[in-house]
């Protein structure tokens, strides 16, 4: 099967009832190409006051539809991905990313419900899906670090890509940054800019957001 956004919804409704006791608000959904990250769960978080815990503001949760899966087996990437969601929504301490407490929630879904919630799920002969004929749009994404540790990430007019890295060079400010494209929906929420703004982010939300995208060598001339 090729996931599609109404079947993550109607499967995240019935595993959250079932497994998370109906307590995660509904997220968005979103379709990537990712050939080696088949979900991920993007959370982005509110600021708050300096001895308060920054509040969950929105989640958008992705699945990959590069390969054919079997349905058990995209059940599965979305129980993955719901479990990240559950943690963080929560505010729940973890060890890491996939840590103590995320291996349990799993392992508990896997021995009370027969799955089989991984922390990676190999593709190892698992059949590609047939490219569809409406290709989606490919956004060109640029990722920037500044010299005060603030990351920002930016959907890009093509046009305007060239003058962009012109201005990057020139900054002080910026002390990393790099091009991506990407055909993941996720990006269509964001502006086409023309300047240097963008979408602040963590370190950590950059980096799981970036790690479905293809790099991209941008040649100034």
């Amino acid at each position: 099967m090729i996931v599609t956004k109404e079947w993550m919804e109607n499967r995240f409704e019935i595993f959250n009832r079932q497994y998370f006791q109906g307590q995660l608000p509904k997220p968005g959904f979103t379709l990537s190409r990712a050939r080696t990250q088949l979900g991920q769960c993007r959370c982005r978080y509110k600021k708050r006051g300096l001895w308060q815990r920054n509040k969950l503001e929105s989640c958008v949760i992705a699945l990959s539809t590069y390969y054919d899966m079997e349905e058990r087996e995209a059940c599965n990437v979305l129980l993955h991905e719901m479990i990240h969601y559950y943690i963080a929504y929560n505010q729940l301490k973890d060890t890491s990313p996939h840590g103590r407490l995320f291996r349990q929630i799993a392992q508990s879904l896997n021995a009370r419900w027969g799955w089989q919630v991984s922390v990676k799920t190999s593709v190892e002969g698992w059949a590609l899906a047939q490219p569809q004929k409406n290709a989606t749009e490919t956004f060109l994404i640029l990722a920037v670090e500044t010299s005060g540790g603030a990351c920002y990430l930016s959907v890009v007019m093509p046009s305007y890509a060239h003058k962009l890295e012109e201005e990057i060079q020139k900054s002080r400010e910026v002390i990393h940054h790099r091009w991506y494209t990407s055909r993941d929906d996720y990006f269509k929420g964001f502006p086409k800019v023309r300047s240097l703004r963008g979408r602040k982010m963590s370190k950590e939300d950059l980096s799981r957001t970036l790690s479905a995208c293809q790099p991209f060598n941008l040649q100034v001339g």
